[in-house]
């Protein structure tokens, strides 16, 4: 049962522009997780796209929906091309530690939508 404030467009339009965000997280994961058997990973990012457009499309205005910006985009590729503050493996686990935590939020949320 969903609490009475529960806002279904509010909750798909946090669902979508979280997985949305993830996009340079996931492209970063898909070169370097497994760089010599790249079709280990090559789902990554557009399965969550796929999953965050469907979730956009459910909205009552899509169009509204603004996209995250390049210049946000080109610095979070620079930061992370940049970083020495962990080592790429940690950097991998903790990027796929968030995102399955996401995933398993959104996952509990959708369930939830679905069934009111």
């Amino acid at each position: 049962m969903l609490p009475s404030t529960f806002e279904k467009e509010g909750c798909l339009e946090f669902l979508a522009e979280g997985l949305f965000s993830f996009r340079i997280f996931l492209e970063y994961l898909q070169e370097t997780l497994f760089p010599k058997k790249p079709e280990l990973t090559q789902y990554l990012w557009p399965a969550t796209e796929f999953l965050a457009n469907n979730l956009k499309s459910q909205l009552k205005n899509p169009e509204s929906m603004q996209p995250i910006p390049d210049a946000i985009d080109d610095d979070l590729v620079h930061k992370i091309a940049m970083y020495t503050g962990w080592t790429p493996a940690i950097l991998r686990h903790t990027i796929l530690r968030r995102y399955l935590k996401f995933m398993d939020t959104a996952a509990s949320a959708i369930r939830s939508i679905n069934t009111s």
